[in-house]
């Protein structure tokens, strides 16, 4: 989630940023509202708070001496209701602007190109030769299916439309190229992790799929806990460092792992859906370096 802080300082910066979205940029000033709202109900309870304590202070004094107390409780009482409300509108304050900070997206790299759609893509690097044929080239689906090394049909029986059987040598071969990566990836320092499959939503919630990407992942029913299957090992994988506090020459802290993902897809539908493409289930082996964030850019390429 963004700080409101760098929001604040950089606003100008924040709203331009995310105009190359397209997005309705006055969500920034209802978050810089809502701040200024926390600050103002924030002061407010800290005063009468202290206040508070300072008549029951005053109380207790008038009682020992045997004095009459009444009018001060009486105020007390009063700023007891006072500081109810006002605390009430502070946590709803609060729960607003984290929501709303929580449903923006990641700011862009400064080279991202704006654009409405991928023609404004800008290609950096390009290799290989795009072969040309004879002939008509089979798909995956058919040329699977002709192999009998891809059965949707059963799969669909078993479970439902867009899951997939793999066969014979195509099911060797995805499970070599799984070992593969994670052997290429141990030669380059990554720890090999087994992550559970199923996370809670605070895991989530801190990898950003919650709350704005909550249709598209697998909920669980199980003992009314709120437990999701995983759409990425990506999000066990950062959470392990949720919470805790470490010292920097940890750094970087390296880790793979190959999960099934789970996604619903959804708004997918008849779109781009066709063979593997967009199936609720599928392999993945994921790689998270967490570095300072002066060394981001160089990890990110490394990667």
């Amino acid at each position: 989630m963004h700080d409101i802080k760098f929001f604040e300082t950089n606003t100008n910066e924040v709203k331009d940023n995310l105009k190359k979205r397209g997005m309705d940029v006055s969500i920034v000033d209802q978050c810089l509202a809502l701040n200024g709202k926390r600050k103002e109900l924030t002061t407010y309870v800290d005063t009468n708070r202290a206040e508070l304590n300072k008549f029951s202070k005053e109380i207790g004094m008038l009682k020992k001496n045997g004095e009459d107390a009444s009018e001060v409780m009486s105020k007390v009482s009063q700023l007891k209701k006072n500081m109810e409300t006002k605390t009430q509108e502070l946590g709803k304050a609060e729960k607003d602007l984290n929501f709303l900070l929580s449903t923006i997206p990641n700011l862009l790299h400064k080279d991202v190109p704006e654009g409405d759609d991928e023609n404004s893509n800008i290609e950096i690097k390009s290799w290989g030769k795009i072969p040309s044929f004879d002939y008509k080239p089979k798909d995956h689906v058919e040329l699977g299916e002709s192999l009998g090394m891809l059965d949707f049909d059963r799969a669909a029986k078993i479970t439902g439309a867009r899951f997939a059987l793999y066969r014979k040598d195509l099911a060797r071969l995805e499970r070599a190229l799984i070992n593969f990566m994670l052997e290429e990836h141990a030669k380059a320092g990554y720890e090999e992790i087994v992550p559970p499959y199923i996370v809670n939503d605070d895991t989530l919630f801190g990898t950003g799929q919650l709350p704005k990407f909550e249709e598209d992942l697998f909920k669980l029913n199980f003992e009314d806990k709120n437990y999701y299957l995983i759409p990425t090992a990506e999000v066990p994988l950062t959470n392990m460092k949720k919470n805790e506090l470490f010292d920097k020459k940890e750094l970087p802290l390296k880790v793979c792992a190959y999960t099934p993902c789970f996604r619903s897809e959804a708004g997918s539908y008849g779109k781009d859906t066709k063979g593997l493409i967009r199936l609720h289930q599928f392999n993945k082996v994921e790689l998270v370096n967490i570095v300072a964030a002066d060394d981001s850019e160089k990890a990110h390429q490394d990667m």
